[in-house]
């Protein structure tokens, strides 16, 4: 009796440990905070690939969502470390995070989604929608959309602005040019804040109404919008920095600072859907993809830079870090948001998952780390 008892229990506890298992790895039913199941792919981590990435990212201490698509298959989806801190909460699948730079891909979309229905071109000049701004008959919408205006940066860090304050303050940095329009590369985000009210002006909706009717819903990013999300009641994680081994969180961003530049939030499978769409002709015809993918100064195209094997755009604010990388063949992604890492440290991953993701027995980057164990 005692040892038929004794097998039954261990035949439930293997039982238990297998549903575990299954749920732990292949849960495709994920829920939202509001309640209700999404249903993104969870992959398991069960090829050679992402078994070393995901030592890979657990070792470096790793705080947020990656998304790794292989060949067009999804072998690495899942959260890492804590979406808040003060509810020990995880960061898991469908976790939001604030994508800063990444919001370019969307303005630079709408930018060729409205040159395509002839509403606006790329040589239009900013004369025709800001007569008073200035040297607005030199600067073009390309030289806005790659990074070439010749517009200095500003400071990002005062208060909320209305839209008219913020053309205003950037009209005024824009006084003095740091070169002339088109001849040398400098990021900043006024140039994609200005292409922005552009949207605005030559759509007559606003920037993010445009963009969630135009790009969130035919992708079908679902768990995708702007400002600050908390009001919104989204699963959205909270930010940290680290100095030293000390993690505390950073002062608010006022959101109104970065309109059209990193004033976004999203996940890591809404940004897959967004990859896939732009890709695959749901966005813009294949000709003008060709014109977002092309290197025009310091190898950047429309709000994307342009590598030998892939195009990557990547952003930070203080408490979240974003890179979103599309291989030329379009057969692999990788997506890593965090509420942790600075962009520096989250580069540093990419490259090294890039590797693992390029080859198949590349093994040795599991066990490099970054920064010191905390």
């Amino acid at each position: 009796m005692k040892k038929r008892n004794l097998s039954i229990f261990i035949m439930v506890l293997l039982i238990i440990g297998l549903l575990y298992h299954t749920n732990s790895f292949m849960d495709h039913g994920i829920h939202h905070s509001k309640g209700e199941i999404l249903n993104i792919p969870v992959a398991s981590p069960q090829t050679p690939t992402s078994h070393h990435i995901d030592l890979y990212l657990k070792n470096n201490h790793f705080s947020g969502t990656a998304l790794i698509v292989k060949d067009g298959k999804i072998v690495l989806h899942k959260g890492y470390g804590l979406s808040n801190r003060a509810k020990k909460s995880n960061n898991g699948p469908n976790t939001q995070y604030y994508i800063a730079s990444l919001t370019k891909a969307f303005v630079s979309t709408a930018i060729i989604q409205l040159e395509e229905q002839g509403k606006l071109t790329s040589e239009d000049r900013l004369s025709k929608y800001f007569p008073e701004f200035p040297h607005a008959n030199e600067i073009k919408i390309k030289h806005l959309l790659s990074q070439t205006s010749g517009i200095p940066r500003r400071n990002e860090n005062g208060e909320e602005l209305t839209k008219h304050e913020l053309m205003k303050d950037i009209s005024r940095h824009a006084k003095t040019l740091h070169s002339k329009p088109g001849e040398t590369w400098e990021y900043t985000d006024s140039n994609y804040s200005i292409l922005g009210v552009i949207i605005e002006k030559v759509s007559r909706m606003s920037l993010h109404e445009y963009i969630t009717k135009f790009i969130f819903n035919p992708s079908g990013m679902e768990q995708s919008g702007f400002g600050d999300a908390d009001k919104n009641d989204s699963y959205i994680s909270a930010g940290y920095q680290r100095r030293f081994n000390f993690i505390y969180s950073p002062s608010k961003t006022h959101f109104s600072q970065l309109l059209g530049s990193g004033d976004s939030y999203s996940t890591a499978y809404d940004l897959y859907k967004f990859d896939q769409a732009l890709t695959t002709g749901k966005l813009v015809s294949p000709y003008s993809l060709k014109k977002l993918f092309m290197p025009y100064k310091n190898s950047y195209g429309y709000g994307w830079y342009i590598h030998q094997r892939n195009y990557t755009i990547h952003g930070h604010i203080p408490g979240w870090s974003a890179i979103n990388s599309i291989s030329k063949d379009g057969k692999d992604f990788i997506i890593l948001l965090s509420n942790l890492q600075s962009l520096s440290e989250l580069k540093k991953m990419y490259v090294e998952i890039e590797k693992g993701v390029g080859n198949e027995n590349f093994t040795a980057f599991t066990h490099y780390k970054i920064f010191m164990n905390f």
